[in-house]
């Protein structure tokens, strides 16, 4: 298995892509290892640390990570990567930082909008992630399933 790394998300993602690499939550044949580590490491880089790569996020690096993804590019991502792949990208890395976010909520709101835009204007799906912003909920990674067959 050929490892991949990036200096920005949208990097990892374009990499990721371009390796067809598993996106796949519970994968019991690889893990989703090469997303997972190439999101660690640019994590890691930012907190300057040096361990050994582990899949597995402290609370400081899953904030990391969730500032990230905050400032990511939808517009990015969806012209230099695979669909429905960057919405497993995406979701992966929302799946990692769970914690953090179900916390502090440092992503959500941000994330939903810049999906907003790509969704038609009368989608029920458009109807949902709007609910999730009003009521104050997190974004999980199971709700960008709902976007697979929607996005414009």
């Amino acid at each position: 298995m050929e490892y991949f790394y990036g200096k920005t998300i949208e990097e990892v993602f374009q990499k990721a892509s371009e390796k067809d690499a598993c996106w796949k939550i519970g994968c019991t044949t690889c893990g989703g290892t090469q997303l997972r580590s190439a999101l660690l490491r640019l994590v890691i880089d930012r907190n300057e640390r040096n361990r050994q790569t582990y899949l597995g996020l402290n609370e400081n690096e899953m904030r990391s990570l969730l500032l990230l993804l905050k400032d990511v590019s939808i517009e990015t991502i969806r012209r230099t990567c695979k669909y429905p792949d960057w919405l497993g990208y995406l979701g992966v890395a929302l799946f990692m930082t769970k914690a953090v976010e179900q916390k502090e909520r440092i992503v959500s709101e941000s994330l939903i909008n810049k999906l907003l835009d790509e969704i038609h204007e009368n989608s029920p799906t458009r109807e949902y992630f709007l609910d999730i912003l009003q009521s104050k909920s997190v974004l999980i990674w199971q709700d960008l399933e709902k976007l697979e067959y929607e996005l414009i």
